[in-house]
C-alpha cells in the first residue's frame, strides 16, 4: 500500500496527460448525452401531430393526458381502454390517408381515443397481436369484447402459461423456471406515463459501444506504453515496487471502466429522466414493447438498474481484457486495433437461428450490453442449474476478470527486457 496509491495517482495522471484520450473520451461522453436528447426530440408525440407545438410542450401534454388515468390497472380500466379504442377505430370517419398512402386515425382522434390509455393499449396490442387474423388491417383491440373481461389477470397469466408451455425451444427445466418466475409477477399493474424510463432502452446498445470504446482508448496501451517508452527496464529491474506498480495499472483499468460506465450510462439515464420526468418507475416490465410475454417480475425501474449492473460488471471485465492485450502485445497501435475490432466486428454478424451459437455469440462483450440479451427468455443451463442471462453475465464478468488479470500481471512481469 505504501507504493500502490502513488502509482495509482501516477497512472491516472498519465491518462489525463494524453490530449487524444481526453478529447476522445469527452466526445464519447457527449455522444451518450446527445443520444438521450435525440431520443426525446426525435420522438413523435401525440400532441406534436399537426399542432405546431414544440416537442417539449407536446411531451408535457402527452404526459398529462396519460396521468389523468394513472393508477392500478383493474378490469374496469382494461374495459375502458377497449371501449374507447373501439369507438375511435371502428368509425371510418375518424381516418385519413397519410403521406405514405396508409389509412390511419387522424391526429385529433389518436389523442382522443388512443392516448388516454396508451400504455394499456400498447400492452394489449402486443399481447393479442398473434391471436387474431389482422390481414384486413384491423387492430387486435378491435377483436376484443369488453364485456367479457371479468378477470383480466387470470386471462393474462393463462396466456403466459400457454406461451411458456407451448414454446418449442425451451427445455422442460426452463419452462419450470419461467413458471416459477411468473408466480412472482406482482398484480395489479400500475399505469402511469413512463416515457423517461421506456425510451432508455432505445439506445442502450449504442451506449454500450461508447463505453467499451472509451475503455479501449483509455487503457488499451496500459502496459505496452512502457515498452515503447523503454521504461519497462526501469520498472522490472527495480528491487521494490514491481507488484504495486502492476497492481496500480490493473486497478486503474478497472476503476476507469467503472467511472466511464457511471458517467456515460448514468448521464444517458439522467438526461432521459430530466427531459421526460421520473414518472412511471413502478410500471411493470411487461408494459415495454416486446416484453408482454416476459416472465421477469420487474418494474421498469428495476429493469434499468439491472442493466446498469450488467454494464458495470461487463465494462470492468473488458478493462481486464484490455490490460491483458496491452501486456501481451508490444505495439500500442496493434493492441488498440485488436480491441476496436473486438468491439465492432460482432455487431456486423447477422442473427443466428441456432440457439447454442446465438447464446455463445451473446457472450461477447458488445453483445452482452443489450437489454434484449440481458433479459432473454433463454437461460444458460449447466446440468440441473439454470441461470437467467442477468445472473450469468454477472458471473461471466467476474470469471473473465479472474482469468485476464493474472495473465496481464504475469505477461508484463515476465516480459523480456530488450
Amino acid at each position: 500500500m505504501k507504493h500502490f496509491l502513488p502509482f495509482l495517482a501516477l497512472e491516472y495522471k498519465k491518462l489525463f496527460l494524453s490530449k487524444f484520450r481526453v478529447i476522445a473520451c469527452s466526445l464519447l461522453l457527449a455522444a451518450s448525452i446527445l443520444a438521450a436528447l435525440f431520443n426525446a426530440y426525435s420522438e413523435t408525440y401525440y400532441h406534436s401531430l399537426d399542432t405546431g407545438l414544440s416537442q417539449t410542450a407536446a411531451l408535457r401534454l402527452d404526459r398529462d393526458a396519460i396521468n389523468q388515468h394513472k393508477g392500478f390497472v383493474t378490469d374496469d380500466m382494461v374495459r375502458s381502454t377497449i371501449v374507447l379504442a373501439q369507438e375511435g377505430l371502428n368509425n371510418q370517419d375518424h381516418y385519413f390517408y397519410n403521406e405514405r398512402g396508409k389509412e390511419v386515425l387522424t391526429p385529433d382522434n389518436q389523442r382522443k381515443f388512443i392516448l388516454p390509455y396508451q400504455n394499456i393499449y400498447a400492452f394489449l396490442y402486443g399481447l393479442f397481436r398473434d391471436s387474431f387474423d389482422l390481414s384486413d388491417g384491423s387492430k387486435p383491440i378491435q377483436h376484443l369484447k369488453a364485456d367479457e373481461i371479468t378477470d383480466f389477470y387470470k386471462l393474462y397469466f393463462d396466456m403466459l402459461t400457454e406461451h411458456i408451455q407451448s414454446h418449442r425451444y425451451l427445455s422442460a427445466q426452463e419452462k419450470s423456471k419461467h413458471l416459477s418466475m411468473l408466480a412472482h409477477i406482482e398484480t395489479p399493474f400500475y399505469n402511469e406515463y413512463a416515457g423517461g424510463w421506456l425510451t432508455i432502452r432505445k439506445q442502450l446498445r449504442l451506449i454500450g459501444l461508447l463505453i467499451l470504446s472509451s475503455v479501449a482508448i483509455a487503457v488499451g496501451n496500459l502496459f505496452n506504453q512502457e515498452y515503447s517508452c523503454h521504461t519497462d527496464a526501469l520498472i522490472l529491474t527495480a528491487k521494490k515496487g514491481k507488484s504495486s506498480f502492476i497492481a496500480a495499472k490493473l486497478c486503474t483499468a478497472m476503476s476507469f471502466a467503472l467511472l466511464s460506465t457511471t458517467l456515460m450510462l448514468g448521464g444517458y439515464i439522467l438526461t432521459s429522466l430530466l427531459l421526460h420526468g421520473t414518472d412511471g418507475l413502478n410500471i411493470p416490465l411487461q408494459f415495454m414493447q416486446g416484453f408482454e410475454y416476459s416472465t421477469y417480475p420487474l418494474t421498469i425501474c428495476e429493469f434499468v438498474l439491472a442493466c446498469f449492473m450488467v454494464f458495470l460488471a461487463t465494462a470492468a471485465a473488458f478493462a481486464c481484457f484490455c490490460a491483458m492485450v496491452s501486456a501481451v502485445l508490444h505495439s500500442s497501435f496493434a493492441s488498440l486495433s485488436v480491441l476496436l475490432l473486438t468491439i465492432f466486428i460482432p455487431t456486423l454478424v447477422p442473427p443466428i437461428q441456432n440457439r447454442l451459437a446465438d447464446q455463445l455469440l451473446s457472450c461477447i462483450f458488445p453483445n452482452i450490453l443489450n437489454h434484449n440479451t440481458i433479459f432473454s427468455e433463454y437461460f444458460y443451463s449447466f446440468g440441473d442449474f439454470h441461470l437467467t442471462p442477468f445472473t450469468f453475465y454477472l458471473l461471466l464478468a467476474l470469471t473473465e476478470a479472474l482469468i485476464f488479470t493474472p495473465i496481464a500481471y504475469t505477461a508484463f512481469r515476465r516480459h523480456q527486457i530488450q
